[in-house]
């Protein structure tokens, strides 16, 4: 018998998926999980602070650099997209995990200069690096403080 290392995130992910499942099967997939049938995902994001820069990464396998739009407004970052992919003939699947069609991603960033921004596309992994506005120190407000003379 071999030993095999747990791995609790992956319990996790299979708990959310046997959900996902047990959700579709009862309301049907256009319903519930719209990735299904009508081509919407979710690619995973990771986004960290890099010396004085904002650093952002998004899985986006199978998705062509010219398939992407990206866009900062206002601190908020929105990523779209779309992965083609062929589907099978479902009489013949026996598992299909991959999603394809289209994705939008909207995430609040802190406090950054947009408009220096760059962006790299490698593998699948899209970087976008941006420089971090410098912190504003806090203002001090003084109370005027009114004595209020009794009657």
């Amino acid at each position: 018998m071999a030993i095999i290392r747990w791995n609790p995130i992956q319990e996790l992910r299979d708990l959310h998926r046997e959900i996902d499942y047990i959700f579709a099967r009862t309301f049907g997939p256009e319903e519930f999980m719209p990735s299904s049938k009508a081509g919407m995902w979710f690619p995973a994001v990771d986004m960290y602070r890099k010396g004085e820069n904002l650093v952002v990464k998004v899985n986006v396998p199978g998705v062509k650099p010219d398939d992407l739009d990206i866009s900062i407004s206002e601190n908020i970052l929105t990523i779209k997209g779309e992965r083609h992919y062929e589907r099978i003939n479902e009489e013949n699947v026996y598992m299909q995990e991959i999603c394809s069609g289209g994705f939008e991603r909207s995430i609040t960033l802190p406090d950054v200069k947009a408009d220096k921004a760059k962006a790299s596309f490698t593998n699948g992994l899209l970087e976008l690096t941006m420089p971090l506005e410098e912190a504003k120190a806090p203002q001090k407000v003084k109370v005027q403080v009114k004595e209020i003379k009794a009657a």
